[in-house]
């Protein structure tokens, strides 16, 4: 018998024009199983490779796996439902008006404590992970005394196994189809219940997750309860609903539902630990062209894992070829700012048909560049 409320994440799920205060039913899922499932991708997470240094390092290892398991215990103390809204002209004016639930956890980082800051730094930091934060909290831990060489690396491990978990997640019991904005890898549905990720950071070639969840279904009596609710009181319905899910955990355990998925490389074989690579070879089966000296010279230079350079060249010697080509070959995330749209366009074009060759080559689907 238990009232925590044990939940990680909430899906609504709606038929079809259905009343946006009606949810066909709510799929919540287990803070444990969730937490679990990061904490596994963590502990798969490559321990070497020769392209990056966003590695587990046996030094701090088990320390980011215990962070895993932590990150979210204060989300049981943290959940509200709130409501969505949308403007609605009504007599000539605007009102604000119900669109939908959400969730939210809010404060819930600061309930991650642990008798090992670096442990809990960790597990606080994910949950903002911005440059600020990263540099306060290795002031804190250098403060005390911590080694901090590692942190900014694993604190990134840490968030993406948890990103890459809720997508997964929202994918698959929510039906998502879009990928969330904080994320440095693709999924990429497969057959049913098979995601491929790229690139893939993983020792295992296949890793199977399951999700756990609970379902609740509104009875005839709580429908009323929320359709006696007018749109025009959005705060209300998000109360009532709070009200029935925090009722549905009190006094009764709940049966579990399980959902059982797959994570595969997006190519058997390759993961993300590319190389050795010929330049020239490349230039030509992607760009139809010999590279330049410069084009050379950058590709060497990137190919060695040093990344800080400054490179200035005239316009029109390809310069773009030049950090472009040896991103895509070492698997680098590359940002270009460009100073007008008309530029951006005609980039986003070019872009476009080196993405598809690279992406379409046979050589790229069986070894890499040699």
């Amino acid at each position: 018998m238990s009232n925590i409320i044990d939940v990680a994440r909430v899906f609504f799920c709606y038929e079809e024009g259905g009343d946006p205060r009606l949810p066909s039913k709510i799929l919540l899922q287990r803070l444990g199983n969730h937490t679990d499932n990061v904490a596994k991708l963590v502990q798969l997470w490559q321990r070497e490779a020769p392209d990056t240094d966003l590695v587990l390092h046996p030094d701090t290892e088990q320390k980011v796996v215990v962070a895993a398991r932590l990150h979210d215990i204060g989300k049981p103390r943290r959940f509200h439902i709130q409501a969505k809204t949308c403007k609605q002209k009504k007599n000539g004016r605007e009102t604000e008006i119900f669109d939908g639930y959400e969730y939210s956890f809010s404060g819930h980082r600061f309930l991650a404590e642990h008798e090992d800051l670096y442990v809990q730094e960790l597990a606080q930091g994910h949950h903002t992970y911005t440059v600020q934060d990263i540099n306060e909290a290795i002031v804190r831990l250098r403060q005390s005394g911590y080694p901090t060489s590692r942190f900014a690396r694993d604190l990134y491990i840490l968030e993406m196994c948890d990103q890459i978990e809720a997508e997964i997640a929202v994918r698959t019991l929510e039906g998502a189809t879009e990928g969330r904005t904080f994320m440095e890898f693709t999924v990429i549905p497969g057959n049913p219940l098979t995601y491929h990720l790229d690139p893939y950071p993983f020792i295992r070639e296949k890793i199977d997750l399951t999700l756990e969840y609970y379902e609740l279904v509104l009875s005839d009596e709580q429908k009323t309860k929320l359709l006696n609710l007018r749109l025009e009181e959005p705060t209300k319905i998000a109360q009532t609903l709070e009200e029935f899910i925090k009722n549905f955990f009190k006094g009764v355990n709940r049966p579990v539902k399980q959902t059982t998925i797959e994570i595969k490389p997006l190519i058997p074989g390759i993961t993300s630990q590319p190389g050795p690579y010929n330049c020239k070879n490349l230039y030509q089966a992607i760009c139809n062209f010999i590279p330049y000296a410069m084009q050379q010279a950058l590709f060497n230079h990137l190919a060695t894992g040093e990344d800080a350079l400054l490179l200035r060249a005239p316009t029109g010697s390809g310069k773009t070829e030049a950090v472009l080509i040896p991103s895509l070959a070492l698997g680098k995330r590359l940002i270009l700012p460009l100073p007008t749209r008309s530029l951006i366009e005609d980039h986003e074009q070019r872009i476009q048909k080196y993405l598809v060759k690279f992406s379409t080559s046979p050589k790229t689907k069986v070894v890499p560049w040699l």
